[in-house]
């Protein structure tokens, strides 16, 4: 059975991909992911806040179904909430299907596990992209890249589904100096959250080039997506989010899987973020 590999990406503007035709942003993994994959050009997500729109792509519903329409902390999981309707999602049903389940990174569904990963290494939000000093420690995203490489060579031999949620580009921008280098003379206003962007895109590649090694390339799904987009304040009523502005509601979407689906193809009709799972469960489903 196919396996999955979910990565996922907070605050990732759609036209923040050298593949949508950003000329001077700098994404070579995520270029190449597009060039074998189907790219959704005009993709939205359900809410351009992080909580609503996690639970849509968890659940294929729109935030005025599942309940959720605002950012959730110090509770222990919405998925036990009663006040949301979040017991139906597709993490839960492939574990129920017998596949090996991992979350990697930022949750922001609530502060405990949620019961249906095998291998959680999550939390809700509000941890720093470092894990001390900046510049001086490690960097949260190439850690926990590391986590990843590690579940894909430990569960290769079996179908799983592996969730990758990096927190950058979010605020702060505070990636590792070499990512700024890549933008040294460009004259851009927001350099920081574009080189934010590229830490993204080196550790996305660092998966795909591990999918690659394992031999697990041919058969596993890959999605790149995003939460919602960034909007640098230049729209009323928003400080980075939360409108329905082209710059914080169209997000990226790359789905590649060699057998299932056309490389390099772009599709230009709209999609929402609701329509994931049901796309994630109809190639499950093909032979």
């Amino acid at each position: 059975r196919r396996s999955i590999l979910f990565i996922l990406s907070d605050q990732f503007r759609g036209d923040a991909l050298g593949a949508d035709g950003n000329r001077f942003v700098h994404t070579p993994s995520l270029d190449r992911l597009a060039r074998g994959a189907v790219r959704f050009s005009h993709a939205y997500c359900a809410q351009a806040l992080c909580t609503p729109a996690r639970a849509t792509l968890m659940t294929g519903l729109y935030p005025h179904t599942h309940r959720l329409q605002a950012n959730v902390y110090k509770i222990p999981s919405a998925f036990d909430d009663p006040r949301y309707q979040l017991s139906v999602n597709f993490p839960s049903l492939l574990k129920q299907a017998g596949y090996t389940t991992g979350y990697v990174g930022k949750w922001h569904l609530g502060e405990e596990p949620p019961g249906f990963f095998d291998y959680w290494k999550g939390y809700n939000s509000l941890l720093p992209h470092w894990l001390g000093e900046q510049q001086k420690s490690a960097y949260r995203s190439d850690v926990e890249t590391d986590d990843c490489l590690k579940f894909l060579e430990e569960n290769r031999s079996r179908p799983f589904l592996l969730c990758q949620s990096y927190y950058p580009p979010h605020t702060p921008y505070v990636p590792p100096e070499r990512y700024h280098r890549l933008y040294e003379g460009k004259n851009l206003e927001q350099m920081k959250y574009y080189a934010a962007g590229s830490a993204v895109d080196w550790n996305a590649g660092r998966l795909l080039d591990g999918l690659e090694k394992l031999g697990l390339a041919d058969n596993t799904l890959v999605v790149f997506t995003a939460d919602h987009g960034e909007t640098f304040g230049k729209r009323p009523f928003s400080s980075n989010k939360t409108v329905c502005y082209e710059e914080s509601a169209r997000i990226p979407l790359l789905l590649r899987h060699p057998a299932l689906l056309s490389r390099g193809a772009v599709w230009r009709s709209g999609v929402n973020t609701v329509d994931v799972i049901t796309v994630v469960h109809f190639l499950q489903k093909r032979d």
